[in-house]
């Protein structure tokens, strides 16, 4: 009897031990399912001290662009498998092409007013005032007619009226423009010391003008491409236009004044105590009476003196107007051209409207994490064709 008590504490004891092996081995990190195969201290110190990556969610995005055969004509017909896109170097698929061309259209007209661009102001007014007539189709598609000098000023806002858009066009003049009230001092008209906000322009119409209009925006920019006081710079006005997905259109217009020593473009340094840093000589001897902007003189304003000329310096190399809308153009999907003797308004106008009439629309998945600018490139698999697309896209 003792003898069969004492061999069954013996097996529950042996019973009891065997299992605290099994018990501990349950409770090891090793075993844990939401650590990996490494040492124990090694995997809680991963697990521990890090955060997941969070997935980043695919987004959506379209652009517009224009393709062209080797001889520049708009090539129709195409299919998204003919063209290749890259986002940040990655290879994205285009998962949807459309004509951009049956989309509604918010265009703007932006002319620069500086003295040097008048000979050319009449072209573009007449002969924009009739492409906007063509373009336009009724009740899909609106544009606005903006200026610039030594000021941005919107002349006609967003609107589908072609004759208010007339009356915008037909506004754009050098030197005296449209008073804002009766009651303004005719006596006192506007006037222009070489001033130029070119990037300043080209920032508002696309941050500001043209938010909320729709998908498919246009900028028609003339200008001489030289900017002389804008507040932005030109990398953030590429940037507006990027956002915005608004393809400019540059328009080299040759300022008369462009040649820099010629009696009309002589200059005197006022070491950036004014805006732009520089205005005209003063055809007064010893300046300006009372200064400008200043009081006591012929001129509107008061304050403060202009200086006498500086001694003979090296003169600072000015941009080269061509390159930046080159630049302008590029960057953003658009366009340049150049208004010569043999290449007036008229054609330029009419090569645009055949640009927009041809636009495609691509549609693609970005799975870029984060916010802000991200480096496109589209090219087309038949090396014979040329594709103009925007060079970066904004993600939200």
């Amino acid at each position: 009897m003792l003898l069969r008590m004492t061999m069954r504490r013996i097996c529950i004891f042996v019973l009891a031990f065997a299992s605290l092996p099994l018990a501990a081995q349950q409770n090891s990190p090793r075993q844990n399912p939401h650590l990996n195969s490494k040492s124990d201290g090694a995997a809680t110190a991963e697990t521990a001290g890090t955060e997941p990556e969070p997935a980043v969610a695919a987004r959506q995005m379209s652009l517009f662009a224009v393709v062209r055969d080797k001889h520049g004509k708009p090539v129709a017909d195409l299919t998204a498998q003919d063209f290749a896109l890259e986002q940040n170097r990655k290879a994205r698929s285009v998962t949807q092409l459309s004509r951009g061309g049956d989309w509604p259209l918010t265009i703007g007209i932006v002319a620069e007013t500086s003295p040097g661009a008048g000979d050319a102001l009449s072209a573009e007014r007449n002969d924009g005032t009739a492409f906007l007539t063509r373009l336009l189709r009724l009740n899909t598609d609106r544009a606005f007619v903006l200026h610039f000098d030594r000021q941005v000023e919107l002349l006609q806002d967003v609107t589908a009226s072609q004759a208010k858009l007339q009356r915008g066009m037909e506004r754009i003049s050098v030197g005296q423009q449209e008073l804002p009230n009766k009651d303004a001092d005719k006596n006192h008209p506007r006037f222009f010391f070489g001033g130029n906000t070119l990037y300043d322009a080209i920032f508002l119409s696309a941050d500001e003008v043209l938010r909320g209009w729709g998908e498919r925006t246009a900028l028609v920019v003339f200008s001489s491409g030289v900017d002389r006081q804008s507040k932005v710079s030109l990398q953030r006005a590429i940037e507006a236009a990027q956002r915005s997905g608004t393809p400019v259109y540059c328009v080299y217009v040759p300022s008369k004044d462009a040649t820099r020593g010629s009696k009309d473009d002589e200059q005197v340094e006022l070491g950036g105590s004014l805006p732009g840093g520089t205005y005209p000589r003063s055809p007064f001897p010893g300046g300006y009476p009372g200064g400008y902007p200043g009081g006591g003189g012929p001129l509107p304003g008061g304050g403060i003196p202009v200086p006498a000329p500086a001694p003979p310096k090296e003169e600072p190399k000015q941009a080269d107007g061509r390159k930046i809308l080159q630049q302008i153009a590029q960057e953003t999907g658009g366009g340049y051209f150049e208004m010569k003797k043999n290449k007036h308004a008229k054609q330029i106008f009419e090569q645009i409207e055949e640009q927009l009439r041809h636009q495609y629309r691509l549609s693609f998945t970005s799975e870029a994490a984060g916010s802000g600018y991200h480096r496109l490139q589209v090219t087309m698999q038949n090396r014979d064709q040329s594709v103009q697309a925007p060079e970066a896209v904004y993600v939200e």
